[in-house]
């Protein structure tokens, strides 16, 4: 007993190192980009010359046929009935389309649709990767007919007789009966490797009554990481077939809605087997025989809606790990000890009395290690992302904090907009709202004690704070504050923009008298002009694209600006709408700022506040309840919003 023990922590401190490995893979080596991928995705490949550009079946076809071309791109308009399999031998090959990209209106492109039709063979992939090191990415892949057991996307390999890599990235695959994606090893060659990294991928609707996988593993030697995808109404959005070498690792998933079966799944002993008998009745169900596996890693996944969310059928070799994910549900996990009801053999299964009875001592056997899950999903957020306000809402990622010490900027000058988050304890950022939190610095202030600027110039966002005494600048959020000022003024008393155009911050302060500017909040007050007007009164933009910051102000019967800070009013639009209702950005990154309105029935634009209001989409949700910012770097303006999960 002793012995086993020892060998068991061996094991959980291997499988647990591990999975540390994975995490920092996942933050390291995928790309950037929204949960299920589309726009903001920094993966997206382009159209360019070195690709072989596809106009029509027959084209895809030979370019597929050629194995001297090693990048295809369909183009994104077509619509491709495709009735027998696309065989993909050559090596090293990039088939790609244009999901995700804009149009020239800013609208998303859905990428070239491939879909199957009137196909009438089960378990035949559409396509048939048979090559090793091939990337599938920009495409939308569905089957007419959900009923039929047909896969979208499948490893074929040759007897095992060479290592297989697949990855599937920004697609769209739906209505698969048997599954979309499959990563099968080898049948027959214990010695082959297959791997599947599948990422970024929206895969819904897969939803076939006893089959219907998202992505299922199958043979020997097949594993797959599997992160970032967004899933819905898939009966298993994840799957495996239960071999003895059969792995994967799902990290970092939302999945929306799951009423068919358990999301997370793994097969076992009794289910391959289910036609040998003979090695059914020798293999007891509560043995290490009932194997289930290799290993199963499931690590921050946020599942919405689901009737369970993982399944383990037997006893997997190494371990599964249920770690840190977000579940709403009564049953978390079920350990499903009984054979196969496809099963052939008539075999009986334990009753309930045994059942009871022999959980107590072999519940160890089972190797299901369970820590830090949330079923209380009532803090968890989903961030919906409308792309310029234009595009419909879009699932960006999944997080369970506060949402009043929510705040946003560039914290690593990439010119796209980062969330921050304080909470009087640390700050963290998530990389353009797509990435999982990590550490910017710890820190005792709040979000509302906090200004978020550029105060030296090089496109990074920098934290300010005015406690009445002092003026302290936190570079990039990582540095110790340092004193810039020792004006008495707080945050509250001031507005910020670039008064020079310079691209530092420069502090405004209007006190009812004058209006004052301190450069890059280091200087000393400069006075700019008089007017009674206090800054609480005032907004801030660049009304004309020069650059530099004008000062708005609205009194219910017109819009007012002052270029620069320095001129006279100048009418721009006659409005009964005030400041206080009006959020400023550019939704159409001209450089010049608009003006945006939400009144609860729909959202509306006045372009650079001179245009009457245009319609741009119908919502019931307003503005104090949205977040802007440009979250994948067009300079066009995005709308954000924190969707609870109740």
């Amino acid at each position: 007993m002793k012995i086993r023990l020892v060998l068991l922590i061996i094991l959980v401190f291997t499988i647990e190192k591990g999975i540390t490995q994975i995490n920092y893979q996942l933050y390291n080596d995928l790309p950037q980009g929204p949960v299920g991928g589309g726009p903001g995705y920094q993966a997206e490949v382009k159209y360019d010359k070195s690709f072989v550009l596809v106009n029509s079946l027959d084209e895809l076809k030979k370019a597929l046929q050629n194995s001297a071309i090693k990048k295809i791109f369909i183009r994104g308009d077509l619509q491709l009935n495709i009735e027998s399999t696309l065989d993909i031998n050559t090596d090293n090959l990039l088939l790609a389309s244009d999901r995700g990209q804009f149009d020239k209106a800013g609208k998303v492109l859905p990428g070239a649709h491939l879909f199957q039709q009137n196909a009438t063979e089960n378990r035949k992939s559409f396509i048939a990767v048979k090559a090793n090191n091939v990337r599938i990415t920009g495409l939308r892949l569905s089957s007419e007919n959900v009923k039929l057991e047909s896969a979208g996307i499948g490893i074929d390999p040759k007897n095992g007789e060479k290592k297989m890599e697949l990855e599937v990235d920004n697609c769209e695959m739906y209505n698969w009966g048997y599954a979309a994606i499959q990563i099968n090893g080898s049948a027959k060659n214990n010695n082959s490797v297959t791997s599947g990294k599948v990422h970024h991928n929206y895969i819904h609707h897969n939803n076939k009554a006893g089959l219907g996988y998202g992505i299922i593993v199958n043979y020997m030697n097949a594993n797959c990481l599997i992160a970032y995808n967004l899933f819905d109404e898939n009966r298993h959005s994840v799957s495996a077939n239960g071999r003895p070498n059969e792995e994967y690792t799902a990290a970092y998933n939302l999945t929306l809605n799951n009423q068919l079966g358990t999301e997370y799944d793994m097969h076992g002993f009794s289910d391959y087997n289910k036609h040998d008998c003979e090695a059914l009745k020798k293999c007891d169900a509560y043995s290490a025989s009932n194997n289930a596996g290799s290993l199963v890693v499931l690590q921050n996944n946020a599942v919405l809606s689901a009737n369970s969310f993982f399944t383990l059928r037997g006893i997997p070799i190494k371990g599964a790990f249920v770690t840190n994910n977000f579940y709403k549900g009564q049953i978390l996990y079920r350990l499903w000890r009984t054979w196969s009801e496809t099963t052939p053999c008539k075999l009986s299964s334990p009753n309930n009395k045994e059942i009871n009875l022999l959980d107590k001592f072999l519940w160890p056997k089972y190797k299901l290690f369970v820590k830090q899950n949330n079923l209380q999903t009532k803090s968890l957020h989903v961030q919906y992302i409308s792309w310029s306000g234009i595009n419909k809402w879009q699932p960006l990622f999944f997080n369970t904090l506060n949402l009043d010490m929510i705040a946003s900027g560039d914290f690593n000058g990439d010119r796209k907009t980062d969330l921050f988050y304080s909470n009087g304890k640390k700050w963290l950022v998530s990389w353009n709202g797509t990435t999982p939190w990590e550490s910017l610095s710890t820190s005792t202030y709040k979000k509302d004690k906090l200004i978020f600027g550029d105060f030296d110039g090089n496109g990074i966002t920098d934290i300010f704070l005015a406690n009445g005494s002092e003026w302290k600048v936190s570079w990039g959020g990582k540095s110790e504050w340092k004193q810039i000022n020792t004006f008495k003024q707080k945050a509250s008393e001031l507005k910020f923009g670039d008064f020079d155009g310079n691209g530092t911050t420069d502090v405004f302060w209007a006190n009812g008298t004058e209006w004052k500017v301190s450069w890059g909040g280091k200087s000393a007050w400069e006075r700019m002009q008089t007017s009674d007007l206090k800054a609480n009164q005032l907004s801030i933009g660049d009304f004309d694209g020069n650059g530099i910051s004008d000062v708005f102000f609205a009194n219910g019967f017109e819009w007012k600006v002052s270029w620069g800070g320095k001129s006279k009013w100048e009418l721009l639009h006659t409005s009964t709408i005030k400041s206080n209702q009006l959020t400023f950005g550019d939704f159409d990154g001209n450089g010049i700022t608009d003006i945006f309105m939400a009144n609860g029935a729909d959202w509306r634009i006045s372009w650079g506040a001179k245009s009457t209001w245009e319609l741009i989409q119908t919502s019931t949700i307003k503005t104090n309840q949205l977040t802007f910012g440009d979250f994948n770097g067009d300079r066009k303006t995005d709308i954000l919003r924190f969707d609870p999960f109740k």
